[in-house]
C-alpha cells in the first residue's frame, strides 16, 4: 500500500509520495525505499505518480517510465492526453519489454486469481450451509455452484467496457484463451461435482471479466499531471492498469481533473485515503458511514417499533400512518444527510479555497504533511506500517517545468556525482 496526494491550483502541481511497499500476504514485509513518483518527460511539465501494484505484466513500472522518457525524448504534446495516449500506444508497441508471453501470462495470472477467489468463496459458503444441515448431496454442491457463478457473472457484466475495448474483443478473447482458461479451471475445479452449464459460465466469467473495468489484486494506479504545449492551466488523470489483453493494456480512466475559472483548485488523495479524507471531512470515512448507516438502521427499528402497536390499536390509523411513512421518511432522510453534507462542506471548503492561492513551496509541503498524516497514523496504531520512508515531493509549473521539491536517492550522492549529473533535471 502507498500514501500519495496530488495538490493543484491555477499556478502549480504538487505530487507526494511515500516510499514503503508491502510484499507477501497482510503485508507481511514492508521497505521503505519505493520510487513512485517520476518525471514523464524530460522536455515537458509532466509527471507521474505509481500506486498498487509495483510492476505491470512483471516489469517493473520505473524501467517502464524511465524507457518511455528516453523513447520520448524532445518529443511533445498540445494535451495531456495525448501524452496518456502516446505513453499506452508505448506499452502496447513495445513487444520487447513486454513480451507475448510476458501478456499472456498475465491473463493467466488473472484467470487463477479470479477462479481461486471464487472456489475459495463457494467453498465458505458449502461450510456455512453444511454446518446448518445434514450434510450436503452432490446436487445441493452443484446447485450452490451454479448460482454463485450465475452471481458473479451478473456482478462482473454490470461493470463497463475497458476504455480501450474494440467491438470483436471478446470472440477474440474468447478464440485465443479459452483453451487455457479450461485447463486453469479444470486444475482449480476438477474434483468438484460441476455441470457442464458451470463449466461452461467459468469461462464466460473470465472472458467478461477481461473485457470489463472490472480489476483485482495485480491493478496499478497511474496518475499522470501536468500541461501540454497548449494548456496554460494544469490538469490530471488517473487511470487503473491490469494486464495485457490482445496487445493493449486492461485500462480504465478513474479521475480527469481540468482546472478552470469556475474550478480554481483540488485536494486527491490516492491509495490510502483515510487520512486526507478525515482532515478534509473533519470525519473518518469509516466513522461517517457507521453514522449513515446506523442512523438508516434506528429509523428501521423504531418504525418497526410504533407501527405493530397502532395496527393493534387502529387498522385504518395504521394504514395512514405507513403510507405517510412511507412517503415521507426517505425525504426526511435525505435532509438529514444533506444537512450533514453542507456542514461537512463548510469544514473542507475554507481549505480548498485557501489551496487556491498557496505558493508553490507552501503547496508542496501541503502535500507532504497530506501524506505524513497516514505515515503518522500507521506509526502510532497497530496497523501495519504500509505508508513511511522518505516522502518524495515535485512541483509543476508551465514555466519552470518539473521540479524536485524533495527526493530521496539509494546512493550516497557525494559518492556518485557523475549519477547525479545524468540525473540532473530527471
Amino acid at each position: 500500500m502507498t500514501a500519495e496526494v496530488l495538490l493543484m491550483n491555477h499556478s502549480a502541481i504538487a505530487l507526494a509520495a511515500d516510499s514503503a511497499v508491502s510484499i507477501g500476504e497482510n503485508a507481511s514485509k514492508i521497505y521503505t525505499s519505493a520510487e513512485k513518483l517520476f518525471q514523464l518527460s524530460s522536455a515537458a511539465p509532466i509527471g507521474i505518480m505509481i500506486y498498487g501494484n509495483a510492476n505491470f505484466t512483471g516489469v517493473p513500472w520505473e524501467t517502464i517510465i524511465k524507457s518511455y522518457r528516453s523513447k520520448l525524448g524532445d518529443k511533445t504534446f498540445k494535451t495531456l492526453d495525448e501524452y496518456v495516449s502516446h505513453f499506452i500506444e508505448y506499452l502496447s508497441s513495445n513487444k520487447k519489454m513486454i513480451s507475448p508471453d510476458l501478456a499472456d501470462n498475465s491473463v493467466y495470472d488473472l484467470t487463477v486469481s479470479l477462479f481461486c477467489e471464487i472456489l475459495e468463496f463457494t467453498r465458505a459458503f458449502l461450510t456455512e450451509i453444511a454446518e446448518h444441515q445434514d450434510g450436503l448431496t452432490e446436487p445441493d454442491v452443484q446447485n450452490i455452484f451454479d448460482a454463485v457463478t450465475t452471481s458473479y457473472l451478473e456482478s462482473i457484466r454490470s461493470n463497463e467496457k475497458l476504455d480501450n475495448y474494440r467491438r470483436d474483443w471478446s470472440k477474440r478473447v474468447r478464440k485465443k484463451y479459452s483453451g487455457h482458461i479450461s485447463e486453469i479451471r479444470d486444475s482449480l475445479f476438477g474434483n468438484l461435482p460441476l455441470t457442464v452449464a458451470t463449466k461452461r459460465r467459468l469461462i464466460t466469467i473470465m472472458i467478461e471479466y477481461l473485457c470489463r473495468s472490472d480489476f483485482g489484486d495485480y491493478r496499478s494506479g497511474v496518475v499522470f499531471a501536468g500541461y501540454g504545449d497548449d494548456e496554460y492551466l494544469p490538469s490530471s488523470r488517473s487511470y487503473f492498469f491490469e494486464g495485457m489483453l490482445l496487445g493493449a493494456p486492461r485500462i480504465k480512466c478513474e479521475q480527469k481533473i481540468v482546472l478552470n475559472s469556475s474550478e480554481k483548485s483540488t485536494v486527491r488523495p490516492f491509495a490510502q485515503l483515510d487520512m486526507v479524507y478525515s482532515f478534509m471531512q473533519g470525519i473518518s470515512m469509516t466513522l461517517n458511514k457507521h453514522i449513515q448507516e446506523s442512523t438508516l438502521n434506528g429509523f428501521e427499528e423504531l418504525i418497526q417499533l410504533i407501527l405493530p402497536e397502532i395496527e393493534k390499536v387502529d387498522a385504518k390509523v395504521y394504514k395512514k400512518m405507513k403510507q405517510r411513512i412511507d412517503s415521507e421518511v426517505p425525504n426526511i432522510l435525505n435532509n438529514l444527510f444533506s444537512s450533514w453534507a453542507q456542514e461537512q462542506e463548510s469544514y473542507w471548503r475554507p481549505v480548498v479555497q485557501i489551496v487556491s492561492v498557496l505558493p508553490k513551496d507552501e503547496l508542496a509541503i501541503m502535500a507532504e504533511n497530506l501524506v505524513n498524516l497516514t505515515k503518522f497514523r500507521r506509526r502510532v496504531t497497530t496497523d501495519s506500517e504500509t505508508v513511511g520512508g522518505p516522502i518524495d515531493i515535485a512541483i509543476i509549473t508551465k514555466g519552470d517545468g518539473f521540479v524536485w521539491f524533495r527526493r530521496k536517492h539509494y546512493f550516497d550522492s557525494k559518492l556518485n556525482p557523475r549519477a547525479i549529473t545524468r540525473m540532473q533535471g530527471v
